[in-house]
């Protein structure tokens, strides 16, 4: 179900304010929002700059029919429900090569298995694309270097 159609179904259009944009310019925004005091609600993948638990709450979506809902998640002190439904299951962040590559760099292929970027380092990499960094490939010499 679209985000306006769901405004709709549950009579929300009088107290909700539907913001179309661009992500970054749409977080940019909500962020902007948050420090001036205002209340915000926003769908997103991922929070960098807002802490889930402290400066935000993941709410529980809507059960929509027509896709098969995640197992609920339990335990989460960052949701405002216990267990608490997602609109889609959580994801993991994994390497990816070409098989070819990986044939010819084996070194590769275990630095791949073994290595592990923590969630806050990724959350700080994407406030940096956020706020218009878009030189990943100097933002993982530089996290390389410091690891």
């Amino acid at each position: 179900m679209r985000i306006a159609e769901t405004l709709d179904k549950l009579k929300l259009r009088d107290d909700i304010n539907p913001i179309k944009a661009g992500y970054s310019t749409s977080m940019a925004d909500a962020i902007t929002a948050y420090q001036s005091g205002e209340h915000i609600m926003f769908y997103t993948w991922t929070v960098n700059e807002l802490k889930p638990g402290k400066d935000v709450m993941w709410i529980e979506a809507t059960t929509n029919p027509d896709i098969e809902m995640p197992k609920p998640a339990t335990g989460l002190d960052t949701c405002v429900a216990d267990p608490c439904t997602m609109s889609f299951q959580a994801n993991d962040i994994v390497p990816v090569a070409n098989t070819e590559l990986l044939k010819k760099n084996p070194a590769v292929k275990k630095l791949l298995q073994e290595v592990s970027i923590p969630l806050p380092d990724i959350y700080a990499q994407n406030a940096a694309m956020n706020k218009g960094d878009d030189d990943v490939k100097a933002q993982a010499t530089a996290w390389i270097e410091k690891h």
